[in-house]
């Protein structure tokens, strides 16, 4: 019986991306062959900057601050808690969130999620204080 199949070997190449240089690169684009393109920062287009330029452009004079919960909430929050007698942790396990979740509430480092405080609310058995909308702040 014959070896029916041949033997392949893999190899990594090693070999570095060939460049061309400015000129060829040049007569390439010039016959269509070769096509470029520039990219700065991660964004792509015919200006070479951000495409959300116009939009930074026009929002120059309005600073925007992250919103975070309030003081109310926070302490609304913990009061609620603490009356269940649970911790941190085990409330978090009860709404299905990370303990760093509920410790960023407290301590008034997140972002409000009103999926996760309509959940606090059901859970908690009260009504936590609205967090305000984003707003922004003038100089």
């Amino acid at each position: 019986m014959e070896n029916q199949y041949a033997t392949v070997v893999l190899r990594k190449n090693t070999k570095s991306k060939t460049t061309m240089s400015s000129q060829a690169i040049r007569n390439g684009q010039r016959t269509g062959t070769v096509e470029t393109q520039a990219t700065y920062g991660g964004a792509s287009n015919n200006k070479g900057g951000c495409k959300n330029a116009a939009k930074l452009d026009d929002n120059e004079q309005a600073d925007f601050k992250q919103v975070t919960v309030t003081l109310e909430f926070k302490i609304a929050l913990q009061k609620a808690r603490q009356a269940k007698g649970w911790n941190q942790k085990e409330l978090a396990q009860k709404i299905n969130v990370k303990p760093t979740v509920i410790n960023d509430y407290e301590a008034g480092r997140a972002t409000p999620d009103n999926g996760i405080i309509s959940k606090l609310n059901r859970i908690l058995n009260v009504k936590l204080p609205k967090c305000p909308k984003k707003k922004k702040v003038k100089d």
